[in-house]
């Protein structure tokens, strides 16, 4: 096995709340309670957030080629459209001359789709992610209804104005029985997707309703998931699955992964709608957060103590990744990234206090479904068609922020 690093990711996302403004009612939303504030980011505090962005990107070591701009909320398309093309503005003039690409992405439930925002989507591209969980009764809006039958016209109109769009679909208690009911849609819509799991939560914020799911449930249902992407015939792109087939790929080359080090670049930042901004694995506690980026020289939060500390707190979570055999082909931000529901003590014999329940377990199914199985080859040979592996897990933080 090459030991060999390759650099930390060339990647950094910023999830912007623009607004937590909402017309949905998602009964497993950790914003619930603040979906009726229509408080929204302001033109002159999206230009210092820029700012203090393109400053933070040049003290890197590596500096990120690609920055991705994450339109989130609450749901972004209940604001004016005039707001994103600002916004695109302010973006082209404080990046103008940077060493990286920018790109702009929107995550919606797509529930309302004015004439006016469609037209601001087809002639600026930004980059559509449609929230909806296909099954399950917990995506509704105020008075309770689910809103399927509306995302699907909107579907057709983004279409037609030559709009292309992913998704994402949440995996909760509701629909944990019918992951293949999910696959289905997205595999008959040609839609890319994302299987995004809501785990239990212990204490603090957070309205899961009995929602939540352990741990072992999650990573049935991937493994499920997993024996349907291999056995697809054509080809969509299903994340995680793809990601831990990349992995798989990487682990039996030979060849190294792209190591996460946030000392060297943060992967994902999430600012709030009042300009805090946190780490992404701790985003809203004390403990991720590194300061406010409305303010000028927020940069300056990336010397402080406390952005020290969640160096070291992430630097222990991979610190498990040592023991493991994909360890070299891994990215780490399995455990690195992961929110605190998503962190699992390990056994008591483990040399280190972190476990990877998910990724590691499927990363191995990968691996033993390349080496004995028809279908796994397909799925390789499928995969390897869309040319070098891939840089990094380079989109994740946007759809994880749902």
């Amino acid at each position: 096995m090459n030991a060999r690093r390759a650099p930390s990711t060339h990647h950094l996302h910023v999830v912007i709340k623009l607004s937590k403004l909402c017309n949905l009612r998602c009964e497993y939303c950790f914003e619930y309670d603040q979906l009726g504030d229509p408080a929204r980011m302001e033109p002159a505090q999206l230009r210092q957030l820029f700012l203090n962005i393109r400053d933070y990107a040049r003290t890197l070591p590596a500096q990120p080629r690609v920055l991705h701009l994450v339109l989130h909320g609450g749901e972004p398309l209940l604001l004016p459209p005039a707001l994103v093309r600002e916004l695109l503005e302010l973006r082209d003039e404080i990046f103008a001359g940077e060493p990286l690409r920018t790109r702009v992405e929107l995550q919606t439930n797509l529930v309302r789709l004015s004439e006016a925002s469609l037209a601001m989507l087809r002639e600026t591209r930004v980059g559509v992610g449609v929230s909806h969980d296909v099954v399950g009764g917990a995506r509704v809006d105020i008075t309770g209804r689910e809103r399927h039958e509306a995302v699907l016209r909107n579907f057709e109109r983004l279409r037609a104005a030559g709009v292309p769009f992913g998704g994402i679909s949440v995996l909760h208690r509701g629909n944990l029985a019918r992951v293949d009911a999910i696959f289905d849609f997205w595999y008959a819509q040609g839609v890319d997707f994302r299987l995004l799991p809501i785990l239990d939560f212990d204490a603090g914020a957070g309205r899961c309703h009995g929602l939540g799911l352990r741990q072992d449930q999650v990573r049935e249902a991937m493994l499920r998931l997993a024996e349907r992407v291999m056995a697809s015939p054509r080809r969509i792109t299903v994340e995680p699955i793809d990601q831990y087939v990349w992995t798989a790929l990487r682990y039996l080359r030979g060849e190294p992964g792209l190591a996460y080090d946030p000392s060297r670049g943060e992967w994902a930042l999430v600012v709030d709608t009042d300009g805090e901004t946190y780490t992404y694995g701790d985003s809203y506690t004390p403990a991720g957060r590194i300061g406010n980026f409305f303010e000028p020289g927020a940069v300056a939060s990336f010397a402080a103590p406390a952005y020290a500390r969640t160096l070291a707190a992430r630097s222990e979570r991979m610190g498990a990744c040592e023991s493991c055999p994909f360890s070299q082909a891994c990215s780490r931000l399995h455990l690195g990234e992961a929110v605190p529901s998503e962190r699992v003590d390990a056994p008591p014999e483990a040399p280190h206090r972190f476990a990877c329940p998910v990724a590691r377990p499927l990363i191995e199914h990968v691996v033993a479904r390349i080496g004995s199985s028809p279908l796994g080859r397909v799925l390789v040979a499928r995969v390897q068609s869309q040319g070098a592996l891939p840089p990094s897990e380079a989109h994740q933080a946007a759809s994880s922020a749902t």
